[in-house]
């Protein structure tokens, strides 16, 4: 477990297979939470902001008339005390080598499993008098940190089977993205915005370029 104003996690590894790496992060004195894959940060956020007006939107430096994308607020508490906030979704099969690998700072790398499956990064708070016991069945690890209201912020990691409607939803998916993809040759990925059966919001990481180490 780490503690940090500034957490970053990824499935692979920095020197082979990796997915995209996914910033998590609030400012310090202020109790607003941010998420983000590193590769689109400076333009494109999710903001999970203490009143419970969250969004996803283009970042103000893009200087768009509007840049929300998606207004939604704060879901309900599982329990009290504990909200189930977003899920990073990143399938196997969009863990990928690149021909020239990205530089990335300091992350926590998982393990990509060893079947075709989806890996969860689910990111919950809390109230500054609850915590987040062990996580439950499957869960491989679990980062942490506390916002200036004293809320914890915790991240969960664990996989689920990649079923076949999924994989067939993936491969359209990347299809589109890179039928709109201005420069083929090149590394990319792309990120659909997604809502669970539960109401929960979630980024799944898709890769799109063609361009991967044999």
């Amino acid at each position: 477990m780490s503690k940090s104003d500034y957490v970053r996690f990824a499935v692979g590894s920095p020197g082979g297979a990796q997915s995209s790496v996914w910033n998590l992060w609030n400012n310090k004195n202020k109790s607003d939470l941010y998420i983000a894959p590193r590769l689109i940060a400076r333009q494109q956020k999710i903001s999970l902001h203490k009143t419970g007006e969250w969004h996803l939107a283009f970042t103000n430096d893009q200087h768009l008339s509007d840049r929300f994308v998606s207004k939604f607020q704060k879901p309900a508490e599982v329990i009290p005390g504990l909200t189930k906030a977003y899920v990073v979704i990143v399938p196997s099969t969009e863990v990928v080598t690149p021909i020239s690998f990205p530089q990335h700072p300091p992350a926590e790398w998982y393990p990509l499993p060893s079947n075709d499956a989806v890996t969860h990064f689910t990111i919950w708070l809390t109230a500054p008098d609850r915590y987040l016991e062990g996580g439950g069945t499957g869960v491989r690890d679990c980062l942490m940190n506390t916002l200036a209201d004293g809320r914890h912020v915790y991240v969960t990691v664990h996989d689920e089977p990649l079923t076949d409607a999924q994989r067939t939803v993936l491969e359209k998916s990347r299809k589109r993205l890179r039928d709109v993809n201005p420069n083929p040759d090149s590394y990319v990925r792309g990120y659909l915005f997604a809502q669970g059966v539960d109401g929960t919001r979630s980024f799944i990481d898709v890769f799109v370029s063609d361009s991967i180490a044999a």
